[in-house]
């Protein structure tokens, strides 16, 4: 990782990315307790969760256990000006 601009954070990139949107598996359907941890109740997700419980954990083991068998999402990352990675 390069220097970093003061007032940017690191990028974080990934060996292997899956873009699912909606043509994926419903979320609230595989992970019904992180699901509803993340979203209801909320406007926004929660981004930050440092404290799963164990049914959390095989949900997120489950979820990546499904990426990494997958083929990778295509498309280039790219930064916009707001600071949201998203895929092109």
């Amino acid at each position: 990782m390069g220097p970093i601009a003061p007032d940017r954070a690191p990028l974080l990139t990934f060996e292997h990315f899956v873009l699912y949107e909606q043509a994926g598996p419903d979320f609230a359907t595989i992970a019904r307790n992180l699901s509803d941890r993340m979203y209801l109740g909320k406007k926004l997700p929660r981004l930050i969760i440092s404290d799963f419980d164990e049914v959390e954990l095989q949900e997120i083991d489950s979820i990546l256990k499904m990426a990494k068998d997958a083929p990778p999402s295509s498309g280039t990352p790219s930064v916009p000006s707001n600071g949201l990675v998203s895929i092109s």
